[in-house]
């Protein structure tokens, strides 16, 4: 069954992570910079738990559940005190001086992978050029997968050894092998739409191996076999779909974001801008939690 759940609408809602000690669900609306969480069961009405000044595109959880904020003007922490977020943000990489962004880029997507590396991933006003960015201890940021248009959702197969990029522009899902501390090696595209208008957005991977991902402008979910066929479809009635997630007590709850925006004028249809709950939809796994943030970015201060 797929409810929609108390929230506000969101004009670009976006990365929905799972708070496993607090049980909720968490999202950002990319554009006002606003991270929401909501109770897995949905009964009660979603909040804000942080209010950034930056268009947030991604963040992440730390192993204490700070939050790792990647926005416009770089990555920054938020540390969780106990019964709230701390505004007073800590920045840790600034753009353009530590990463050559450009006017109009931003952080659009980011990822912890099982060997503890950070994958973020851009977007460009001109939806061109984007880039996957890799931060490791001892080294400064660098570029992992370029030549990309808009650098999207990501997801690790449930051994860790395959790792998945979602490039929406062209509307694909490429699958790559995953070895700590080497750039991925392309395997091949998975899925690719077969309508420009209708994309792969944010993803996921659970316990199956399958993978669930986001149909943007497609006003649906799809749930894909490891090799991309498509095994299920779960129509929503936002147009504008933009990410999915697991959670919930028995990990199969699928919580999905959709935006307000990006529909043209006049829409087609509904574009979007609540979240919903999907309850019963399988068997998802947890995200990789970041351990040492400092370490992991390279950075002590």
């Amino acid at each position: 069954m797929i409810r929609t759940i108390d929230a506000p609408s969101c004009t670009l809602g976006e990365n929905p992570m799972w708070r496993a000690d607090t049980e909720e669900f968490y999202w950002t609306d990319i554009v006002n910079g606003i991270i929401y969480a909501v109770p897995a069961s949905g009964q009660k009405p979603a909040y804000p738990v942080l209010e950034t000044p930056y268009q947030t595109g991604a963040f992440l959880f730390t192993s204490s559940w700070d939050l790792l904020l990647f926005t416009e003007r770089g990555i920054f922490l938020s540390s969780w005190t106990g019964d709230k977020y701390d505004t007073a943000l800590h920045k840790l990489w600034e753009v353009p001086r530590d990463i050559p962004f450009i006017k109009g880029e931003r952080f659009n997507d980011a990822i912890c992978g099982p060997d503890g590396r950070i994958m973020a991933g851009s977007k460009r006003e001109n939806n061109k050029d984007g880039a996957l960015y890799c931060f490791e201890p001892g080294r400064k940021p660098y570029i992992l997968l370029n030549h990309l248009q808009i650098s999207n959702g990501m997801g690790f197969s449930p051994d860790g050894t395959v790792f998945y990029h979602t490039d929406s522009e062209p509307g694909t899902i490429t699958a790559y092998r995953y070895k700590p501390e080497n750039v991925p090696e392309k395997i091949g595209v998975v899925y690719q739409a077969s309508d420009p208008q209708a994309v792969p957005d944010g993803m996921t991977v659970d316990t199956q191996g399958n993978i669930w991902t986001a149909i943007w402008g497609g006003g649906c979910v799809l749930k894909l076999s490891p090799d991309g066929n498509i095994l299920c479809r779960y129509p929503l009635d936002a147009s504008q779909v933009s990410s999915v997630c697991f959670g919930g007590a028995n990990m199969d709850q699928l919580f999905v974001t959709s935006a307000s925006i990006g529909a043209g004028e006049p829409p087609a249809a509904f574009p979007g801008g609540p979240s919903y709950l999907l309850d019963g939809a399988g068997c998802g796994k947890s995200e990789y939690l970041v351990f040492t943030i400092h370490t992991a970015l390279g950075c002590e201060q």
